[in-house]
């Protein structure tokens, strides 16, 4: 793509998305070539060889150049400002005061507790971030993302605009229902039926049952539980999922969401039908803070590190057999 074109896109994104031009954008959705009649089994043994030694698929431009990847520092730097964006409202806050049960833990080796809760007859997820200051959890830095409330704050913040812009009605990002502070009798019960306290124990499960010991009480997002879905790998990949993985993007960067942890962790699929982005607790959002603000660019440039992840790693590395400990 020209450097012209280009700009065309960057303007118009991402109000527009990349799927929309006509035509579309040159190989924006690459044709599948997971088989390739020039493969040989020598061939794709060889290309393993070569990949576990070096620990880069020599493959990895079989897809070809990535098309929205911008490289001339002029576009990089251009000042294209956000017109038609305007604050969502607040995430509301909901009144669990009726009570929630607690069905059972959620990826109980993950990083953050979740559950699968109750609320009158609904069923829910619960992510629950733990109220903590800085030196609570011996860590100088309040503004570090690692730190709950941080992640709490983005993740709210994610999902008010997601809503208000409609990703999460589209159902490329879960339904969030609002967020909550958690009674400290439904945090005794979380410590004690999940806390685990063993030095050998995953940390999630010593987070859990430090929960009781906090000065506040924890916070957490709620959202539609989605049962019958995996992770994005290696043997679900492939060209139909990376397109629809790269269109929901699009939709979640018309929210003005840079969600800013691409990973196989955060993009599920659902009945092999459903592509969902989650975790948005790294996420920044276009704001009128001069802090954190995100551009235009920002948005494409993710759009195109996500093209390079499907098409320049996990479909490269499909083809060979080559699973790359870093992704």
């Amino acid at each position: 793509m020209s450097s012209t074109s280009l700009l065309d896109v960057l303007s118009a994104y991402p109000e527009k998305s990349a799927f929309d031009w006509d035509p579309l954008i040159h190989n924006l959705a690459p044709e599948d070539q997971s088989k390739d009649s020039k493969d040989t089994p020598e061939f794709l043994a060889g290309a393993l060889v070569q990949a576990k030694k070096d620990g880069m698929n020599p493959l990895w431009r079989w897809y070809g150049t990535n098309p929205v990847a911008i490289f001339d520092r002029k576009l990089q730097k251009a000042d294209l400002p956000i017109t038609a964006y305007t604050t969502p409202p607040p995430l509301p806050e909901l009144d669990i005061s009726a009570g929630v049960t607690v069905i059972e833990q959620l990826h109980p080796t993950g990083t953050t507790p979740m559950f699968k809760v109750q609320i009158g007859d609904d069923m829910r997820m619960m992510k629950v971030f733990m109220d903590a200051d800085p030196d609570e959890v011996h860590h100088p830095d309040p503004d570090m993302p690692w730190i709950a409330m941080v992640r709490f704050r983005r993740e709210k913040e994610a999902y008010a605009h997601l809503l208000h812009y409609g990703a999460c009605q589209k159902g490329v990002v879960p339904m969030c229902y609002g967020w909550a502070e958690l009674p400290f009798p439904l945090v005794d019960e979380l410590s004690a039926r999940f806390g685990k306290t063993e030095r050998d124990c995953e940390q999630v499960s010593r987070d859990i049952a430090r929960l009781k010991n906090l000065l506040r009480p924890p916070k957490a997002i709620f959202l539609e539980l989605i049962e019958d879905v995996v992770p994005l790998s290696l043997s679900n990949v492939s060209t139909k999922v990376a397109e629809a993985a790269l269109r929901a993007l699009c939709t979640v960067h018309a929210c003005y969401v840079k969600h800013n942890d691409i990973a196989r962790r955060n993009i599920l699929v659902v009945k092999k039908k459903r592509i969902l982005w989650v975790d948005f607790d790294s996420a920044y959002c276009v704001s009128l803070r001069k802090t954190d603000r995100v551009k235009r660019q920002d948005l494409l440039d993710e759009l195109a590190t996500a093209w390079s992840f499907f098409y320049a790693d996990l479909l490269p590395d499909k083809r060979i057999g080559f699973n790359h400990w870093l992704y």
